[in-house]
């Protein structure tokens, strides 16, 4: 063979090692591209977190056996991939990852209409798990009921809401619930306060949340239930339970002679205002000198008051 044919054969040798090269680099861009997904907090702070010990066994079956059920993701209109459930699972992968374990895993894509579905899938999937606790599974119960009761028609379409989560609003809410998780409706009436009690405290300080729904923290139900029945954010640093009492003794103490008097001062006020502006609508050129009289005396009351 000669030189000019050697030198031709090699070009092309390489040239099909470099085309070679350039097909796996693509699949591995390709296939990383696919499994790459952004973690979403307000997502995350729904899926009741696993304690200690819990923690510990699913790293070694993870560690042992691999996944048992994989990652899912929802991919969103902009592209953007959101993690929706394997929160702990993907914590471990990569911990592992870290420590040279690797752990195949390819993510399982579910289509939703929009976010607010992907809050319900969620909620109905972590109500699923058979290792709730008691505080756990009244907090999803509750969080399902609020998002249940605030809809005007429907849950929203996406292939994973069964039927009876579409007939909720045919019946009053609560009764449906109840039914479904062999409660009284009380008990799923008491479930919403107490997930109302829980986000409040979770807007104030969100590993706080996390800990009580861990049972690292001991908070009363019955404490978590009066936050809920509050209609303003917590104003005050809530880190413990003594936090907590102490906040609903301060918003809870009887008003002082004082302030009720400041009180009945300002709805006085408030209440003259809106007879004012109901009388100056009412007022037009026809109007005879006592009506128009009337309205300068409640504008002079009212002077007196501010």
């Amino acid at each position: 063979m000669s030189d000019f044919r050697k030198k031709v054969k090699a070009k092309k040798a390489t040239e099909r090692e470099q085309q070679s090269g350039h097909q796996l680099i693509g699949k591995m861009i390709t296939e990383s591209r696919a499994i790459t997904f952004e973690i979403d907090p307000e997502l995350e702070l729904l899926i009741p977190p696993l304690n200690k010990e819990e923690l510990i066994l699913l790293e070694d079956s993870i560690r042992t056996e691999g996944l048992r059920e994989q990652l899912k993701v929802w991919k969103e209109a902009d592209d953007k991939i959101w993690l929706i459930d394997g929160h702990n699972r993907y914590k471990i992968i990569t911990k592992l990852s870290e420590e040279g374990v690797e752990v195949k895993h390819k993510p399982e894509f579910i289509e939703f209409a929009d976010k607010e579905a992907v809050k319900d899938w969620m909620i109905l999937n972590q109500l699923g798990r058979r290792n709730l606790t008691d505080e756990q599974r009244s907090y999803l119960r509750g969080l399902r009921y609020e998002r249940e009761k605030s809809k005007q028609g429907g849950t929203g379409a996406n292939q994973y809401n069964s039927q009876r989560s579409q007939n909720v609003h045919t019946a009053r809410t609560v009764d449906v619930l109840a039914e479904e998780y062999k409660v009284s409706p009380k008990t799923i009436q008491r479930d919403s306060e107490y997930a109302r009690g829980i986000e409040r405290i979770g807007e104030n300080n969100p590993d706080y949340k996390r800990k009580i729904l861990a049972g690292e923290e001991k908070l009363k139900k019955g404490l978590v239930q009066q936050l809920g029945r509050i209609p303003n954010k917590i104003t005050s640093p809530i880190k413990t339970a003594a936090d907590v009492s102490t906040y609903l003794q301060k918003i809870n103490k009887p008003k002082t002679e004082d302030q009720q008097t400041v009180s009945s001062v300002k709805d006085e006020y408030e209440n003259l205002k809106k007879q004012i502006i109901i009388k100056l609508k009412t007022l037009s050129i026809e109007s005879t000198k006592k009506e128009y009289d009337s309205l300068i005396s409640q504008i002079k009351n009212l002077q007196k008051i501010k």
